[in-house]
């Protein structure tokens, strides 16, 4: 997980070291975390960039989402 939360440091914007971090926290049973890093995520390209992520990170929260139970952020 460290790792994952760093290289996200060092790249904010960088959408596969997003995708490894919410892996990661997931991985180690912390699914709202990796919800929560996802939308500060997509809160970082919209701001920063003005895009919403990939369709394929989307639907990694929409996955880890309904697995977890945990509502929507």
């Amino acid at each position: 997980i460290l790792a994952a939360r760093h290289a996200l440091l060092l790249s904010p914007l960088d959408e596969s070291a997003a995708a490894r971090t919410m892996r990661a926290l997931c991985d180690g049973k912390r699914p709202a975390l990796a919800l929560h890093e996802y939308e500060a995520f997509r809160m970082r390209l919209r701001a920063e960039l003005g895009v919403e992520p990939s369709r394929e990170l989307r639907e990694m929260a929409e996955r880890i989402r309904a697995a977890s139970g945990v509502g929507s952020v």
